[in-house]
Parts: C-alpha cells; sequence; structure tokens
C-alpha cells in the first residue's frame, strides 16, 4: 500500500507560509501604529525646525572642556550620593546644547522626549544621565511641555575630542496616542 504524501506536505507548507504572511502583517501593523505614535525632528542651530506641530531649534552650543567641576554642580545629586561626587572627567570633552521645544498639538509632550546628538561626521552621542546635575532645574532637559508652550533645555554630552560643529539635535517624542499606550 503506497501512501501519497504529496496533499500532507503541502498542508504543511501552506500553515508555514500562511504562519510567515501573518507575522509579516503584524510586523507591518506595529510600524504603522510605531510611525503613527511618534515625532522626529533633527534640530539646527539658529534654524526652527517645525513636524505635526512641534517646533524645536538650537539656541547655543557651548564646549565644556574635559572637565565637570564637582563645584559647579548646580542641582546636586540626593544626600546619600552627595558624599560620593566628584569632578567628572572624560578623555573626550563636554557638549552643552540649549534648545528650545514649542509644542503646538492639543497634548502636553515631554515625559517620552528622547535625544541624540550629531557631529559633523553624522556620529551619534546619547545624553549622559549623570550629567543633569551640571545643568540648573530652570533648564533641566526632557521636561514636559504644555500645549500651546515653549520651553528651553540644555542636555550635556560626552564626546571625542575631534567632534566638531555643525552639532544637530535628533528629538524622538513618543505621543501619548497609539498603539503602544
Amino acid at each position: 500500500m503506497k501512501i501519497n504524501l504529496a496533499p500532507f506536505v503541502q498542508g504543511i507548507l501552506g500553515g508555514i507560509v500562511g504562519a510567515f504572511l501573518i507575522f509579516l502583517l503584524f510586523l507591518g501593523y506595529f510600524k504603522i501604529m510605531d510611525k503613527i505614535s511618534t515625532i522626529s525632528l533633527i534640530c539646527e542651530k539658529e534654524k526652527i525646525i517645525k513636524s505635526r506641530s512641534i517646533e524645536c531649534q538650537i539656541l547655543e552650543v557651548k564646549d565644556l572642556g574635559e572637565t565637570l567641576k564637582k563645584e559647579d554642580m548646580v542641582s546636586p545629586p540626593p544626600e546619600l550620593e552627595r558624599e560620593f561626587a566628584k569632578d567628572k572627567k572624560t578623555s573626550g570633552k563636554f557638549i552643552q546644547i540649549k534648545y528650545k521645544i514649542k509644542n503646538e498639538r492639543k497634548e502636553e509632550i515631554g515625559d517620552r522626549l528622547f535625544l541624540t546628538l550629531i557631529d559633523k561626521t553624522n556620529r551619534e552621542y546619547e545624553p549622559g544621565w549623570d550629567l543633569i546635575y551640571w545643568i540648573s532645574e530652570e533648564y533641566q532637559p526632557r521636561q514636559e511641555v504644555p500645549p500651546g508652550l515653549e520651553k528651553e533645555m540644555i542636555e550635556i554630552f560626552e564626546v571625542p575630542k575631534e567632534s566638531q560643529e555643525p552639532f544637530k539635535l535628533k528629538i524622538k517624542i513618543l505621543l501619548n496616542k497609539g498603539f503602544f499606550d
């Protein structure tokens, strides 16, 4: 007795192909929803950039050198950490970026704001979480920006000594509406 395996193999292959197509559909859906729920801007110095009712502009770029002094901390760490506070040194340099964000949307933005510094050669740098101690309360980064208002903020980045202007600031804002909320 001969068993015909062709329908069985076709069924298995059809199931695999079908599962793969469903996976691709879901992947595409997530990608679309992610794009809908984010705003990305590349801010430049002395140039207002606008996307989906958000404006940004770099106001000032300052080279802070290779050492941030303990005594220059304007927002000291909590009591427990204060006794361990010390100068922050790098083999590169610290770059301070003062920027402005204007929110013309109907919702508040800011609590889910991600920044990346881009140098002249398109290398990207993330801000240092421990560098906020050298930023005054008034200009703390990633503040919430209510609808219809604008805020100036400062972020400090650690970059190699050879990094040069013009610097750009990539800002990604996750909105309060979308699939991932």
